[in-house]
């Protein structure tokens, strides 16, 4: 099923997945999401087995570069130097998570949009109550 932030998720054979672009173009009504089954197997064995090794090769090889190039771009939108980037790529495996520091507030600023309405009130409340804590000295 999709998460509150309309992310894929899957559980064990049902993929669940939205579309917002088919229901800006009008294909599709508003919140419309479709869980599907796959006959993916769920292990590397079976899955070589299922689609060959060069396949699965090839899938896996594109994620990575994907990855690789997803995780360049981020650092350059920081503002790390080039020798930064090749530094931290030089020991770049597919799943890590970049520290890429930043601004925290514009980062904080930037992730409450993403949120519920919900979770934007549990935030703001939250944040009300340290600044007035923390305003009483």
């Amino acid at each position: 099923m999709a998460n509150e932030e309309g992310i894929e998720t899957t559980t064990a054979n049902i993929i669940t997945t939205r579309s917002p672009k088919a229901v800006t173009a009008g294909h599709k009504p508003e919140g419309w999401e479709i869980s599907l089954e796959h006959g993916f197997a769920d292990n590397l064995q079976d899955l070589c087995g299922q689609f060959g090794e060069q396949a699965v090769f090839d899938a896996a090889f594109s994620q990575f570069v994907v990855g690789f190039q997803g995780a360049v771009r981020r650092m350059a939108e920081a503002g790390k130097s080039d020798d930064e980037i090749k530094e931290t790529m030089s020991n770049w495996k597919p799943g890590m998570r970049l520290g890429l520091g930043g601004d925290p507030i514009a980062r904080t600023i930037a992730n409450f949009g993403n949120l519920s309405p919900e979770k934007q009130a549990e935030v703001y409340a939250a944040l009300t109550k340290q600044y007035e804590e923390a305003m009483k000295g």
